[in-house]
């Protein structure tokens, strides 16, 4: 029991630290760009399209792997 726990634990970490390294540019680029509002339509594009494809899709797979352990 100890040891599946372990093994689960090391993957959530492994899973939640390669997320991270996977949308840190994103995060750069949104971060960078939101605060350099070049148009009006520029700042709003960028603000709500990096919203919409990375934050609300970063929160889904964040707990993707608990619904993963949940059901097996």
């Amino acid at each position: 029991m100890k040891q599946n726990f372990n093994k689960t634990f090391k993957f959530l970490i492994s899973y939640f630290l390669n997320l991270f390294k996977l949308f840190l540019p994103f995060y750069l680029f949104h971060a960078f760009f939101t605060f350099l509002p070049f148009s009006c339509f520029f700042y709003l594009f960028t603000f709500f399209y990096f919203f919409i494809l990375f934050y609300l899709f970063t929160f889904f797979m964040l707990f993707l792997p608990f619904y993963i352990f949940h059901t097996f």
